[in-house]
């Protein structure tokens, strides 16, 4: 038989698989396909790779992989992936003696260098955006 696959229904969600809304994942989807489509022989076996690569972490994301074809039916698979943040790109050592203040500047990229790449591997891969990405985040730390 020879299936075309589809994902649908990408949500993030929390560790009880209950949907939650998230601005950074607005534009791409978490998870990606090797290839559109596969065949297979009654009883036998087929590769398909799924990457997953979320833009929002730590959080939890969940979304059917359906296999489809006209003689065979169709069967779902669900897929349930789960990010934690990133690496630190640099660490910092401040020693100070006690007591006493100690400062450090920090100069902050105005680019994320992983978020950029993770990006350009996504449309070389033609994987669109549903919508534009804002040059800048900004937000508010208390």
């Amino acid at each position: 038989a020879e299936f075309q696959l589809i994902l649908r229904e990408s949500t993030v969600c929390d560790a009880d698989r209950s949907p939650i809304k998230s601005k950074r994942c607005e534009a791409y989807e978490p998870f990606h396909l090797s290839v559109s489509r596969v065949s297979a022989k009654a009883h036998g076996n087929t590769k398909v790779t799924v990457y997953f690569m979320p833009f929002e972490a730590p959080a939890n994301f969940t979304a059917l992989l359906g296999f489809f074809d006209q003689r065979a039916g169709e069967f779902y698979y669900e897929l349930f992936g789960t990010s934690s943040p990133p690496l630190p790109l640099e660490t910092y050592k401040l020693q100070v003696k006690a007591e006493e203040p100690g400062t450090k500047e920090l100069i902050l990229p105005h680019r994320n260098v992983q978020m950029d790449r993770a990006r350009m591997w996504l449309e070389n891969r033609g994987a669109a955006t549903k919508q534009q990405l804002p040059d800048a985040i900004v937000y508010d730390v208390k």
